[in-house]
């Protein structure tokens, strides 16, 4: 497609395959949402620049909204006793 083809509604149904379990080639399973949310930032940046030289007239990013990044693993952090345990083994 064009550039100035593309409406709202393709990048809607592009963004809907993303989240189908067999999105990936390498038939390992779904996108993670970061990929979901990378995809997004990208398609967004390309549509804003083309906006910006006047290569398309309207927008079609215009109420799509960023994937939510709900698989994020929280940090995990060592507490008091691994630290001391972790100091003692850099010591030796």
């Amino acid at each position: 497609m064009y550039m100035e083809q593309i409406k709202t509604l393709h990048i809607l149904n592009f963004m809907d395959m993303l989240r189908q379990p067999n999105a990936r080639l390498d038939g390992l399973g779904p996108l993670k949402s970061a990929s979901l949310v990378y995809n997004y930032r990208v398609l967004k940046s390309i549509f804003t620049k083309a906006m910006e030289w006047k290569v398309i007239k309207e927008y079609p990013m215009t109420g799509i909204k960023k994937p939510k990044e709900d698989d994020v693993k929280e940090m995990e952090v060592y507490n008091e006793k691994e630290i001391k345990q972790l100091f003692e083994a850099l010591e030796h």
